[in-house]
């Protein structure tokens, strides 16, 4: 049975009422957008239909103008540029963009990303080496850099100019000293408007644009949104303000198959015959170029992305893919283990710590978020060696993770990250300490109540309203992600008609409610396939989805809960 708390709105008649007649929709679709606190005219005509136009001028992120500046002085005097990147795909693609138009504009400029096993993430002292190898006197930093104050200082003496361009929290000690600009999001005398939340891809992305208006190269600004989209998704930027603006118009540039290696990465993994989506860009790309910098070199996915021969682009996507399947069997095997371990406890613990010298660093991460997924508690995972552990964790409502580590900064070598998710170095004999420390956190954080599931629920909606004209225009509503996610909806009083397994995993499943019939699919439902037995009086909650199959169109209820008719929220 569901253990989850539905959290179910107050309805607001008036407002939806209000709300429909003025924007043509339905009182369901209205009743969604009242539920999110939506509702002035101007608001909902932005959300309904995003539009680039009106976007900040640049220059209102700090540090920009400085950058520029120095940039412009770089080309002029014919100096190589070092972009800095990080290995996932928020960096990955960060660096394909400044690449791009550095190039674009008539700057010299090479790249580097290190190896996640052997140097580790972000820019250090010890990155200077192949910064000096490669001529550079000007480094830019992209999705990493805010934390690297000794890194950055050591440049200086060296004569090398660092620009950094990051997202990440910034430290409590401050972002570091003697850059030559810091460009970031959250600088709290100046933070970027409506909706900060930039992704690092997208922080990139407004100095490319001030480069441009500098330097040239305006139409090369809109053929770079599909690298947006695909950093901003992976990276689980929150999708409102200017994120949703730009990830929208970057789906539609991957849809379009302009750039040869994002067109050859859909074709391998399975989706030229499907809408591109977040939802398709966040499970089935991201994870493809991630597995570049997990499990082989991230420099495999940056060149897939900068590639201009159908060829050669085909053979990096398949690389990419075959990777992508060497980390999904590790990844199986991190999770079961880490779920073995945990089941052999006598209760949960405020946070999830584990470690193993069997683990690979580049995986651990993907393993935390499933753990703390089926677990609901915030999760560690630890890759263990010669005395030392590299840690990945992720986060669950509620809880801010990377302020709980700042906590424990004391038991750590190494941290970083934000409140959803961070990486970690400590030492072995810590790690226990570390456990104790950061569960103890989370209990008095999260108390007594806040570890209960919880599964927000954005209107009620009759039989009679559950339809394709619905489904449509929930449609307009996406890009889904972070901060917008697909509207849940809740039908009382529905009769199962017929279910079956499907591979063992999922259901699909009939049922009747007033003098509809639909279908639908539980995705991974199969253990609570019982709570849809044909003839079950039952409450659903469901996103409102369209199934697209040779051309055709077709409703379709994805399960994301069940209740039995009448036993409350």
């Amino acid at each position: 049975m569901s253990d989850r708390v539905w959290i179910v709105p107050e309805p607001r008649p008036d407002l939806e009422r209000e709300i429909a007649g003025r924007h043509g929709l339905s009182r369901a679709a209205a009743r969604i957008l009242a539920a999110r606190g939506l509702a002035a005219a101007a608001e909902i005509d932005q959300y309904l239909a995003p539009s680039p136009s009106g976007w900040p001028d640049p220059i209102l992120l700090p540090g920009v103008r400085e950058a520029v500046d120095r940039l412009a002085r770089a080309k002029a005097g014919g100096e190589t540029v070092l972009v800095f990147g990080d290995y996932d795909v928020d960096g990955v693609t960060g660096t394909a963009l400044l690449i791009s138009v550095f190039r674009a504009v008539g700057i010299n400029a090479v790249w580097r990303i290190p190896d996640r096993l052997s140097e580790g993430y972000g820019f250090q002292p010890s990155s200077l080496e192949a910064v000096q190898r490669s001529g550079a006197s000007v480094v830019v930093t992209v999705d990493n850099g805010i934390g690297a104050a000794e890194a950055v200082s050591a440049a200086a003496r060296l004569g090398i100019d660092v620009i950094v361009t990051d997202h990440h929290e910034i430290p409590r000690a401050g972002p570091p000293a003697g850059a030559a600009a810091i460009l970031h999001p959250s600088l709290p005398e100046r933070p970027w408007p409506r909706g900060g939340a930039l992704a690092g891809v997208g922080v990139a992305y407004v100095l490319a644009r001030a480069l441009g208006e500098r330097l040239g190269g305006g139409p090369l600004q809109e053929s770079l949104l599909d690298l947006v989209a695909l950093g901003t998704v992976a990276d689980m930027a929150a999708l409102i303000g200017w994120n949703r603006v730009l990830v929208r118009e970057g789906l539609a540039r991957i849809a379009s198959g302009d750039r040869l290696g994002v067109r050859a990465l859909v074709k391998a993994a399975g989706c030229d015959k499907r809408p591109i989506t977040a939802g398709v860009v966040g499970f089935y790309l991201g994870p493809r170029i991630n597995a570049g910098g997990r499990v082989g070199t991230a420099g495999t996915s940056l060149e897939l992305l900068l590639e201009e021969d159908e060829t050669k682009a085909a053979a990096l996507a398949g690389v990419l893919d075959g990777l992508n399947r060497e980390r999904q069997a590790m990844e199986e095997g991190i999770v079961q283990d880490a779920v073995g371990m945990v089941e052999e406890w006598s209760e949960l613990p405020g946070a999830i710590v584990l470690g193993s010298e069997e683990w690979h660093p580049g995986v651990i991460g993907i393993g935390a978020a499933r753990v703390a997924e089926r677990f609901h508690r915030p999760t560690l995972l630890i890759s263990l060696s010669n005395g030392a552990g590299k840690g990945s964790a992720r986060s669950i409502p509620g809880f801010d993770l990377y302020g709980a580590l700042c906590e424990c900064a004391d038991l750590l070598d190494k941290f970083g990250g934000h409140r959803y998710a961070a990486g970690v170095s400590v030492r072995t004999e810590r790690v226990p300490a570390l456990a104790g420390r950061l569960s103890e956190i989370a209990l008095r954080e999260m108390g007594e109540d806040g570890f209960r599931r919880r599964l927000k629920i954005d209107a009620e909606v009759s039989a009679e309203e559950v339809s394709m004209n619905l489904a449509e225009e929930i449609e307009r509503f996406a890009p889904f992600g972070v901060g917008n996610p697909e509207p849940v909806l809740v039908l009382r009083n529905a009769v199962v008609l017929s279910t079956s397994v499907l591979k063992e995993k999922h259901v699909k499943f009939w049922v009747e409610a007033g003098s509809r019939r639909m279908g639908g699919i539980a995705w991974k439902f199969a253990p609570r396939a019982a709570e849809l037995a044909r003839g079950a009086r039952v409450d659903l909650a469901f996103t409102c989805g369209i199934n697209e199959w040779n051309g055709s169109r077709n409703l379709q209820l994805e399960l994301k809960d069940v209740k039995g008719a009448g036993r409350g929220d």
